[in-house]
């Protein structure tokens, strides 16, 4: 599957483990306890290397030869002071981390950077394997490409700071979801091998504003005095300055394969101490399983995955080593002096023998430093408009300290009125009487106020007696779709392809993907480009659409749904049948006569009804967005039969708690595998254990009913593998879907 790229990319995306949180545990017995045998670094220290390497000078110009990203290209040559505050932030990030801060800069690896930075940018995303523009020499882009391959990449519409120092700290966050599984760019720069760097950098200007490209080159290993080690950490044990580290970054223990056997995701387990309070976290996962690529161990449906507790290993070298990755919830904010306690078991050196590992992080403030106050709090929206009826959910803030920093509380939040028009019921606004009212936000002492219009009911002339009223008014509340001024929706319209996008765009809104895009309109834009924005990103076959505005209104044919859903689903079927065949399949359609090619009626038009309809359930089925890949998709025998595509499992759990499962492996035919039924995390207790045999074709369908009555969403893990199993969660009254690459 595929999806827009994050501001950081990496180099290496691997399907992940699921996340249990269990409380308690047992420790390894008589397991010898590893110190890391680099230095804690004091606060005096810290202090000493943040005045000497991180008071970035602003005024400095980032070119002596500025880089020209369109034809005729150059390399352009970066500033040579402005290059030595990227590698002052570099060192000073590896000494706080008990590592050597003396990398240099390698004028030949900075030309190779400043190559990849260019041709990066010709992309307009990032990319380790980007495409070569028609009008650049070859000798050029095979520069860039080999640079764009072998290096950390960056982007950022900031230029004022200086943006290596920037990207610096943004490799060194790395806990965004398509960098937290691993934290590669994290590793690189702390690679015990490291010596020699390279940066580069390219301004690029798209559409109405300039964007910053840049590279670091990593792969290096020319040290030749390794310092004896045995795992770093980041952040490191002792003190540890909080301007450098984040509440809601991932922690980090990188093991050295020299000392450590290879980690073991169901071995190991993490114990994380809070001593203010005596809060504890416990990090484990008793048994292999998968998300589909991008989930990672956070929930994506969810608009605030990116606090949720995490927990991986991660045994693919980055920096040569391995690595233990964990990040608590509800820690909010870091306060000076907050201490935690960390300690990891299942572990175990070369010789095969258990091992251990058990340190203590202190943060404070660089130079002294106190803690900010609270100065206010600003509501993400300052007005909410709703219905009678509706229900929308209550609106987060963003806290302001005194030093300008941001964050956003997700608890000890209340939410407050005096008035009848609205009611606040388990976190949701609903309306109840038309009129205008203020909604009250307070946390920590403080104050906001939203201002809430509750409209009225709408009442549209022509569609009170139509057959699909209810999903029309569904459609309304969930603001995918409006009607016309004279009070009327058109059910039996024609629906346009622009109107078809706009609908579905519009009920993906909070997804994952279409969260990280622009949704501001550009001044003068037809309403449409934004929707066409999203599919070209989405990398839709939409191109003469997506260029021509004109060619937008034309009335939509049901083989163009197929086509538009199946690639939006993470396909790139050749012929218009297999895309019809995958709706079918997955249940998305049932046809317009019957459920197959013939008699889904791909040359019959869409209303605005019938859209409507399709969509809801298309999200009823747990269909996500993804995006196009750019391979093509080849259709199996299996689809061709009417079963799922291949690694693809479908769960539905009625209200009435019946489990349906459906899914397909090919490389299991024949196989029988028990499939576990547990409860929600973070007990994830189990409830029964179901086998099921998987055809010739490696398809197979369960129905059982769960014998826990009180449980509102279900884990199943399908035991392919004695030590290897496939995951899902299915919500009480809903459908998922995953699809699954092994390892």
């Amino acid at each position: 599957m595929m999806g827009t790229k994050m501001k950081i990319s990496s180099l290496l995306a691997l399907p992940l483990a699921g996340l249990l949180l269990l409380l308690g545990g047992t420790q390894t017995a008589h397991a010898e306890q590893i110190d890391s045998l680099l230095p804690e670094r004091s606060q005096q220290e810290i202090d000493q290397k943040w005045n000497e390497w991180m008071r970035v000078d602003q005024t400095l110009p980032m070119f002596t030869e500025t880089p020209s990203t369109v034809f005729p290209y150059s390399a352009g040559l970066l500033n040579e002071r402005y290059l030595e505050q990227g590698l002052n932030a570099a060192n000073f990030y590896r000494f706080i981390a008990g590592m050597s801060g003396d990398l240099v800069l390698d004028p030949a690896l900075n030309m190779q950077a400043q190559h990849g930075a260019v041709v990066v940018s010709t992309g307009g995303q990032l990319s380790h394997s980007p495409e070569q523009p028609a009008d650049m020499p070859k000798d050029f882009f095979d520069k860039g490409y080999t640079s764009a391959s072998s290096s950390n990449l960056h982007v950022t519409s900031n230029g004022k700071s200086n943006v290596l120092a920037g990207s610096i700290k943004g490799y060194m966050n790395d806990s965004d979801a398509s960098n937290i599984d691993r934290v590669g760019h994290r590793r690189w720069i702390l690679s015990p091998k490291l010596q020699r760097i390279g940066f580069g950098l390219a301004a690029h200007q798209e559409e109405e504003q300039t964007r910053y490209y840049s590279a670091m080159q990593v792969f290096d290993q020319s040290r030749t005095q390794v310092a004896p080690y045995n795992y770093s950490l980041f952040p490191n044990q002792g003190d540890f300055p909080i301007e450098a580290f984040g509440a809601l970054q991932a922690w980090s223990v990188q093991l050295n394969q020299n000392v450590f056997a290879e980690p073991e995701l169901e071995k190991v387990q993490v114990e994380m101490i809070r001593t203010s309070d005596q809060r504890k976290w416990t990090f484990h996962q008793p048994k292999k399983s998968e998300f589909p690529l991008e989930y990672y161990n956070v929930d994506p449906s969810n608009r605030r995955w990116f606090e949720q507790a995490y927990f991986n290993v991660e045994t693919s070298n980055f920096g040569d080593n391995s690595a233990i990755i964990f990040r608590p919830d509800d820690v909010q904010l870091l306060k000076n002096g907050d201490t935690f306690q960390v300690h990891i078991t299942g572990l175990q050196k070369k010789d095969g023998s258990p091992a251990e590992i058990s340190y203590t992080t202190r943060f404070f403030h660089v130079d002294g430093g106190q803690d900010p106050t609270l100065t206010k709090i600003t509501p993400a929206k300052s007005n909410l408009t709703l219905r009678v009826g509706d229900t929308v959910d209550t609106p987060s803030v963003t806290a302001i300290l005194g030093d300008g920093t941001l964050y956003s509380p997700f608890s000890n939040l209340t939410y407050t009125t005096s008035s009848d028009k609205i009611a606040i019921q388990n976190g949701k606004i609903v309306g109840t009487k038309v009129g205008k009212t203020d909604l009250r936000i307070r946390f920590a002492g403080k104050e906001t106020v939203v201002t809430v219009i509750v409209k009225k009911m709408l009442h549209y002339t022509d569609i009170q007696a139509h057959w699909a009223k209810n999903d029309i008014l569904w459609a309304i509340q969930q603001n995918m779709v409006t009607g016309y001024e004279n009070d009327t929706f058109r059910p039996n319209a024609q629906v346009s392809e622009a109107e078809f996008l706009s609908m579905l765009f519009n009920m993906y809104a909070d997804s994952k993907y279409l969260r990280y895009m622009d949704k501001t309109d550009a001044p003068g834009a037809n309403w449409s480009d934004r929707y066409y924005t999203y599919a070209s990103r989405l990398n839709l076959p939409l191109e003469a659409s997506i260029r021509n505005p004109k060619l937008r209104n034309h009335a939509l044919n049901r083989t163009e749904v197929a086509i538009i859903v199946a690639s939006l689903g993470g396909r790139n079927y050749v012929k218009d049948e297999d895309n019809i065949q995958y709706l079918l399949n997955m249940g998305y359609s049932s046809g317009k006569t019957s459920a197959t090619v013939e008699g889904y009626a791909g040359k019959e038009l869409f209303t605005r009804a019938e859209a409507v309809v399709f969509l809801r359930n298309l999200k009823g089925k747990g269909f996500q967005p993804w995006g196009r890949p750019e391979q093509v998709t080849a259709t199996g025998d299996n689809e061709k039969q009417g079963n799922l595509p291949d690694g693809t499992v479908q769960a539905e759990y009625t209200v009435d708690h019946i489990l349906t499962l459906r899914g397909t492996f090919k490389a299991y035919a024949g196989h029988t595998i028990p499939i576990d039924i547990n409860g929600p995390a973070p007990e994830v207790l189990p409830i029964q254990t179901e086998n099921v045999t998987l055809d010739a074709d490696g398809s197979f369908k369960l129905t059982v009913k769960v014998n826990e009555q009180n449980t509102k969403h279900l884990n199943l893990y399908l035991n392919v593998k004695e030590d290897y199993s496939y995951f899902i969660r299915v919500e009480e009254g809903k459908m998922a879907i995953n699809e699954y690459t092994e390892n």
